[in-house]
């Protein structure tokens, strides 16, 4: 095979693809410089495996004397990453899938090639569909490769540094992986010097983004006092929803009071229900000033949030109808991890229903936390998934009170241990409080 390998005449092209980490589709071969239908020609059919999916992979062999020959040629080299940027760039295009893991490689190789830049703005773009999708540790790597660069030392310009530690610190705050609280911190670290570097009265409208997801890194924030972190992010918000209100920016404005809202919800889970009065009305102001067709992301977000909260006061028809428009565009194929959310949230709502029976009403929130951790996988979205387990094993403790009483013990019991393997003590350590108080009194029962 090595003989093969060494006098063909296509041994250009299998080493320009041997940069490609992922199994390629037949589009690549045009993108390297070769023809669609290339793989089907001997001897390349020895050369190139294909996989059950229809997409390719070069033999092992192969793709060790390439990455090899592309060692010892920088040129090939770099003209081989432009060349997967540019097939990753048309797949971006693509189904939701392939436009995640396309965002992902696509900045791979921009760094390959020394393009932090490039390569930080393409994820920032796109970082609700990598999350989604479970490219969390992936993103992670990428975004430690973009700070080891240097980028935002060597940025000179004001406003463009301060785009660059907004774009690394909103990277942050979407990780649902690693160190949850070292990313929100290392956010919270980025929006300060960005606030610094960018004063409100040199641009305002910056300022006021930077104050947003300065917001939303204190909400997020799993340690320290949560009530404080919340307050906190409350006074982030006032002042950029200030600075887009002073502006006539309609979609900052929805944005900022879609995630007060969610500050408000936050503090009702910490013992203050009153708050959700708060929140829905903040949720509709969100809805009324969004239009539709700007920002879908966020229409359904609001909906979605709005649903959740009306359904906790009890407007359960009405709560209900907001979740169904959030659906139509939280789909399982196109953004598993916020179709997730909003399971989550009918979970929560149907567990703390009042109204009707309480047996039904906790069996239908069972349903949807198990559809909601069909995707919340542990490893890929920890904090998700204990939240999850959190209330999942909640609804099971208070089935246990009208049914099957050993057995909804027992399985609350292990949703509770569940969801503490990721609230460490040292992590979440008011979420490890609470549970471990909840399931040393399950226990007692049981």
């Amino acid at each position: 095979m090595t003989q093969i390998y060494q006098g063909l005449e296509a041994r250009d092209l299998l080493d320009r693809l041997s940069v490609l980490r992922l199994p390629f589709l037949p589009k690549a071969f045009p993108s390297f410089g070769g023809k669609e239908d290339h793989v089907s020609t001997p001897p390349l059919t020895l050369l190139i495996e294909t996989q059950k999916d229809g997409r390719f992979t070069l033999h092992p062999l192969v793709q060790q004397l390439a990455s090899q020959r592309l060692a010892e040629q920088p040129l090939l080299r770099q003209q081989a990453h432009e060349q997967a940027i540019g097939y990753y760039q048309e797949l971006l295009s693509s189904g939701s899938r392939d436009q995640a893991a396309a965002c992902i490689e696509s900045a791979y190789h921009l760094l390959e090639l020394g393009r932090a830049r490039e390569a930080l703005e393409g994820l920032r773009q796109r970082v609700r569909e990598v999350v989604s999708f479970g490219y969390g540790r992936e993103l992670l790597a990428l975004t430690r490769r973009i700070e080891a660069a240097g980028l935002v030392e060597s940025t000179s310009d004001p406003d463009e540094r301060t785009r660059v530690l907004l774009d690394l610190a909103l990277l942050y705050i979407r990780l649902p992986v690693s160190d949850i609280a070292d990313n929100h911190l290392r956010a919270i670290h980025y929006c300060g010097q960005a606030i610094t570097c960018c004063p409100k009265t040199q641009d305002p409208v910056l300022h006021a983004s930077a104050l947003n997801i300065l917001g939303m890194a204190c909400s997020g924030l799993p340690i320290g006092d949560p009530r404080k972190n919340l307050h906190r992010a409350q006074q982030s918000y006032r002042e950029a929803l200030a600075i887009y209100q002073q502006y006539n920016l309609p979609v900052g404005c929805a944005v900022v009071h879609n995630n007060i809202g969610a500050a408000w919800m936050e503090l009702s889970a910490l013992g203050g229900e009153w708050c959700v009065d708060r929140a829905v009305g903040h949720f509709k102001l969100a809805a009324r000033l969004y239009q539709e067709g700007v920002d879908l992301f966020t229409w359904a977000l609001v909906e979605s949030n709005l649903g959740h909260a009306l359904c906790l006061l009890g407007r359960t028809e009405e709560g209900r109808r907001h979740f169904q428009e959030a659906l139509q565009h939280f789909r399982l194929d196109n953004l598993p991890r916020e179709y997730a959310d909003t399971q989550r949230h009918l979970g929560d709502a149907h567990r703390l229903l009042s109204s009707g029976s309480r047996i039904v009403q906790l069996q239908e929130a069972i349903r949807y936390y198990a559809a909601a951790l069909k995707v919340y996988e542990e490893e890929i979205f920890p904090e998700d998934f204990a939240r999850t387990q959190h209330f999942l094993g909640v609804s099971h403790q208070q089935l246990a009170l009208y049914e099957d009483a050993s057995k909804h013990r027992g399985l609350a019991v292990k949703c509770y241990q569940n969801a503490l393997r990721v609230y460490t003590e040292e992590g979440f350590p008011y979420n490890h409080r609470t549970i471990t108080a909840i399931l040393g009194r399950d226990l007692q029962k049981s």
